[in-house]
């Protein structure tokens, strides 16, 4: 979780209702057996379970995005999140050391069923994905070994306030990632051209680390990307590169996310 939190009420009504709308599981991956030993070409930081804290000469969380450019027309705001709702098949891959090298790389699978919710509008997303487990040797999962996406929810929902690491005012997107475990992750950010852009600081990672969030979904495309990366002193230390695709029974913006 970050230090930039929603209210307290906002949030709340959002977890209840993803937790009224997770109905029974979607068909997903099969269980992975575990990796017996990690085999990553990095080493990977201990989970301490306390926040992150930046230094005095820190960057600015999110230091490549222009304020100026985020999207302050509610109208655009509604339609990018209206435009989010289907039904998707959900595929990517997670780099556990977030350099790039194949070894480091494990695929993922699923899928997920978006709806809109409300006149605002909400969007609810059931996920189910998994990757094959990567452990260290004592059995510990690592950063970003073991899927909390299997059974969980997104929500996407509009935000009023301030984005402290871009300098913007006024309307943005709140996104909420509740995992299988119904603890609940935020990424408070804008809209710029079709994506959405937040940094939060990291919760149980020690030092200077940030969690980045990039979801595009372009206006008539088919498809919506992610990127959720941590960084621990601006360097990636875990990445998370998903791509949704509508399937083809699916339109674009229709709402209807599949049967309730």
């Amino acid at each position: 979780m970050g230090e930039s939190r929603p209210g307290a009420g906002q949030l709340l009504c959002l977890l209840f209702t993803a937790a009224l709308m997770a109905g029974p599981a979607l068909a997903g991956p099969a269980p992975s057996r575990p990796v017996p030993t990690a085999g990553l070409t990095c080493a990977q930081p201990v989970d301490t379970g306390k926040k992150s804290r930046k230094g005095k000469k820190d960057k600015p969380i999110v230091d490549a995005i222009d304020g100026s450019l985020a999207a302050k027309d509610l109208r655009a705001l509604r339609e990018w999140l209206l435009s989010l709702a289907g039904q998707y098949s959900f595929r990517g891959y997670v780099d556990l050391c977030g350099q790039g090298h194949a070894a480091d790389q494990r695929p993922v699978t699923g899928s997920a069923d978006c709806i809109i919710s409300g006149p605002i509008p909400d969007v609810h997303c059931k996920v189910d994905a998994g990757w094959p487990e990567t452990r260290a040797e004592d059995g510990t999962p690592v950063l970003g070994g073991v899927s909390s996406l299997s059974q969980a929810q997104f929500v996407y929902s509009l935000e009023n306030s301030s984005t402290r690491g871009i300098q913007v005012s006024g309307w943005g997107i709140l996104f909420v990632q509740v995992d299988n475990k119904g603890k609940a992750d935020w990424a408070s950010g804008v809209l710029v051209g079709d994506t959405f852009a937040a940094g939060e600081l990291c919760v149980g990672i020690p030092g200077n680390c940030q969690k980045i969030t990039r979801i595009t979904a372009r206006p008539g495309s088919n498809e919506i990307s992610m990127l959720i990366e941590i960084r621990i002193d601006h360097r990636p230390v875990m990445r998370q590169v998903f791509l949704l695709q509508r399937r083809p029974e699916s339109q674009q913006g229709d709402g209807s996310g599949g049967s309730p």
